[in-house]
């Protein structure tokens, strides 16, 4: 028997809502099946290496293979322990780590016209917030404007130094979008709404703006 919605629950939302919890779970048990596949992709190659040792074209063949395989073993793996987000308090996060962690996940998951460049300095802070809620508010914020990005434009993703006791992540997109920015629906309202509130448990702030190509997530020192 059904029942109604939430009061106030947007049926476009609600459809949004609905189709992205259907996609993680099938995401992840697609990863785990992939994952399984991947270990006999390898297991094989390595199996016909030992078999034709002398063959220059079977030994090319086999690093092109291995090499990709890998690559979508680490992209199953990022999946896999990005899948769930569970409720938790903010504590201390390497801002510079973290970037540096995000960085091939980003690359492999956008568009190879699109580059995209990171800056992060050697030396750099440790922040208040948890580790998945700071991934998450960085990566809300790339994706906002690579939505709309153009092809050959490049996103640059830069951390800051402390400033008044405060870092900043900032997002800058270097053209702007061909025919001009989608319009915001009530799901971008909605995302909008949950990152804020997600930034402000852990006295974060984050920020959009994709007309003008910039955004900014901005942490508190820990």
């Amino acid at each position: 028997m059904g029942s109604d919605p939430p009061a106030g629950l947007d049926p476009a939302v609600a459809g949004e809502l609905a189709q992205l919890e259907a996609l993680r779970r099938t995401a992840l048990g697609a990863a785990h099946a992939w994952n399984n596949a991947l270990t006999a992709i390898l297991g094989d190659v390595r199996w016909l290496l030992e078999e034709r040792p002398g063959d220059p074209a079977v030994a090319r063949a086999c690093a092109d293979i291995e090499r990709e395989a890998q690559r979508c073993a680490r992209l199953s793996r990022a999946l896999q322990a990005r899948g769930a987000w569970r409720p938790g308090e903010p504590g201390e996060v390497d801002l510079g780590a973290l970037a540096r962690s995000l960085a091939p996940v980003l690359r492999e998951t956008v568009t190879s016209s699109v580059e995209l460049c990171w800056e992060v300095p050697a030396e750099t802070p440790w922040v208040r917030a948890r580790r998945a809620d700071a991934e998450l508010l960085v990566l809300l914020a790339a994706q906002a404007l690579l939505r709309d990005a153009s092809s050959g434009s490049e996103l640059r993703i830069a951390v800051g130094k402390p400033q008044e006791r405060h870092v900043d992540v900032s997002i800058e997109r270097s053209a702007p979008p061909v025919g001009g920015a989608r319009p915001p629906g009530p799901w971008d309202a909605l995302v909008e709404l949950a990152a804020c509130a997600l930034a402000g448990h852990s006295g974060a702030e984050w920020s959009v703006e994709p007309g003008a190509g910039r955004a900014r997530v901005r942490f508190a020192c820990a």
